[in-house]
């Protein structure tokens, strides 16, 4: 189950444990599932900018861990290195309950942008490597200019304002997603023959992919749903993108689509339609239950592995 999250901390700043007690002789039983690396994250800890690879000149790298089995007061350690060099080492107790989602962010501590080279993080407990995972900040290539596809070539007529809620959006998440069509080349299309309301589909490493949407669902829902479909489908698109030309089912990854569909709903006005249509993902005191998504998604996608 993914839990709400509440990561904030920065590596190379000032931490506190929080004064969990652990009794002589433990021994922990926990886990962290696949590490993302990203821009940014929203409150619910989904990715925004998702990628393994980043330009020159930013500022800070966020650090996406899923974790299971865990126990509040054991200790859990950080150590960053690049290119093979230790740059900074965080130590803390765990506060964050057994099992959920979390990030921390990585930045450079004098305020500049991070350097080029190799990262990788080691997570620890245990004193014991419990998951690893690298990413790169290389500089910018200048490429040649090239006449690529437009907007009006790549998206349907009658799916444009779909579109543009996502790329007009005040959302920098819900911006990086819509900018995958001219950057990548991807398609926004009909098809009557998909399953569902929509499908991101490619047919292999050189393809850069289209998104479908049914007609008959477009025929009957909103533009701000049929938004939040284009999102959901190119959130897969950026997966495929972050994992090197492959985009596997999994939990994880529809869980996260997921909440980016519901995402462009909530910055678009309409979390009236997520109450109405959704509303049993909501707890009794009105919160939204990130368990409950997470266990309905792994029900619906049964055939596919958690991450």
């Amino acid at each position: 189950m993914m839990g709400i999250c509440s990561g904030t901390i920065t590596d190379g700043g000032e931490e506190s444990d929080e004064g969990f007690l652990i009794p002589e002789g433990f021994v922990s039983t926990g886990s962290f599932g696949r590490i993302m690396f990203a821009e940014g994250a929203t409150e619910e800890c989904a990715p925004i900018g998702e990628n393994d690879v980043f330009e020159e000149g930013i500022l800070e790298i966020f650090l996406i861990i899923p974790y299971f089995e865990m126990t509040d007061g054991e200790t859990w350690r950080r150590e960053w290195l690049l290119d093979g060099e230790e740059i900074a080492s965080s130590e803390e107790a765990w506060y964050e309950g057994s099992e959920g989602i979390t990030y921390r962010y990585l930045t450079s501590g004098d305020d500049g942008p991070l350097s080029e080279g190799t990262y990788t993080v080691n997570l620890y407990l245990d004193n014991q490597i419990a998951r690893s995972a690298s990413f790169e900040i290389v500089g910018q290539e200048v490429e040649p200019e090239q006449q690529g596809n437009s907007i009006e070539e790549l998206v349907d007529p009658d799916l444009m304002k779909a579109y543009d809620i996502l790329a007009n959006s005040d959302n920098k998440a819900l911006r990086i997603l819509s900018s995958q069509v001219p950057e990548e080349g991807i398609t926004i299309e009909f098809s009557d023959e998909i399953p569902g309301t929509g499908q991101f589909r490619y047919s292999g490493s050189d393809d850069p992919g289209r998104v479908y949407i049914s007609p008959d669902y477009w025929n009957e829902a909103s533009w701000e749903e049929v938004a939040g479909t284009i999102a959901h489908e190119l959130t897969h698109a950026l997966q495929r993108s972050a994992k090197g030309g492959e985009v596997d089912c999994t939990v994880e990854n529809e869980y996260l689509a997921f909440l980016f569909e519901f995402y462009t709903l909530q910055e678009s006005g309409r979390s009236d339609i997520i109450y109405d249509k959704f509303g049993n993902l909501y707890a009794a005191d009105g919160s939204f239950d990130h368990n409950k998504l997470w266990n309905v998604v792994k029900k619906v996608y049964s055939d596919c592995p958690e991450y």
